[in-house]
């Protein structure tokens, strides 16, 4: 296939290119959606939550980044993952992933920060403070020891974490935050491992 879409006679649609996070948003009218035929590995979180990846061509006259968002007149939309330019730079190359978020965010959690009140006899007890309720999330049980249970965790907001959080799931249970691997780009996903204590 040319890789310069002033070539293409069809098969084109309109699409808008968002960046998440500000008022940058822009129409294309004509844009090339191809399947990615090539086996990417799969992480934890698209095993869990299933991820469809795309190449895009268009031309715009705003450079589009990694992370900023092609959504099609039927609501899909696709992360811009990777980037280039034709080689006759007339064209942008995007390869995008989507995701079935719907499916895959399936519980909301509220976010507690830990606080440790003494009592009059000077022992220590452990509450919470909320941060924020209503976090769209989807769990995953990674394995179960004898001490504790490991689960994996997506949430799609930034969340400004601080050791000792935690979750508490719809059925009060507390889960403990262990380790946060924040997403690549703004509006992906955060990884986090999470121990339920026994």
């Amino acid at each position: 296939m040319n890789d310069d879409i002033t070539l293409i006679a069809d098969g084109t649609q309109r699409i808008v290119l968002r960046r998440y996070g500000s008022d940058f948003e822009t129409e294309i009218d004509r844009a090339l959606y191809r399947p990615y035929r090539h086996q990417r590995p799969m992480s934890v979180r698209e095993s869990i939550i299933p991820t469809r990846y795309a190449h895009w061509y268009f031309s715009a006259d705003e450079q589009p980044r990694c992370g900023d968002e092609i959504v099609t007149d039927d609501g899909a939309v696709w992360l811009i993952v990777e980037l280039n330019r034709s080689e006759s730079n007339a064209t942008w190359q995007c390869v995008t992933k989507i995701y079935d978020v719907v499916f895959g965010l399936d519980e909301f959690v509220d976010h507690l920060r830990t606080e440790y009140e003494k009592s009059p006899g000077g022992v220590l007890h452990r509450g919470f403070r909320i941060e924020k309720t209503g976090i769209a999330a989807k769990f995953a049980r990674l394995k179960v020891g004898s001490l504790q249970e490991s689960l994996f965790v997506l949430i799609r907001e930034k969340i400004n974490f601080e050791r000792l959080d935690v979750f508490r799931r719809a059925d009060g249970t507390i889960v403990e935050i262990e380790t946060i691997n924040h997403p690549l780009f703004p509006n992906d996903f955060a990884e986090i491992l999470c121990t339920l204590k026994n």
